[in-house]
């Protein structure tokens, strides 16, 4: 007896987390900024998605904000601006940074979901 139950309460555990594991929303927050205050291209992906971009002259701050479905997974994002110019992309996951990165003309980060 002390078996099934066992079994059962390891059962609902399981599937309780499994619940909770899909039907969690994180909040991603995509952002470019550049010193000219525009940017030529931006691209970006979030998690298992197709990669899409935004092209021609965007000015910046250039920001999106996405909802994803899942607790794993990768985010990724690039902008490609002139070559005398600094580029930004930082990457927030729920409010809270997760990827950063500035460099000359062009600047790509990544981070993880989970």
């Amino acid at each position: 007896m002390k078996f099934k139950l066992v079994a059962v309460f390891v059962v609902l555990v399981l599937s309780g987390f499994w619940w909770i594991h899909v039907s969690v929303e994180r909040s991603v927050r995509l952002e470019i900024s550049t010193g000219s205050g525009s940017v030529g291209r931006v691209q970006w992906r979030v998690g298992s998605g197709d990669e899409q971009s935004d092209g021609g002259r965007l000015a910046t701050p250039w920001t999106l904000t996405v909802t994803v479905k899942r607790l794993s997974g990768f985010v990724t994002l690039a902008a490609l601006s002139r070559p005398d110019d600094t580029v930004t992309c930082r990457i927030l996951v729920d409010g809270e940074p997760a990827a950063e990165s500035t460099s000359a003309q062009a600047a790509g980060c990544t981070a993880t979901l989970g």
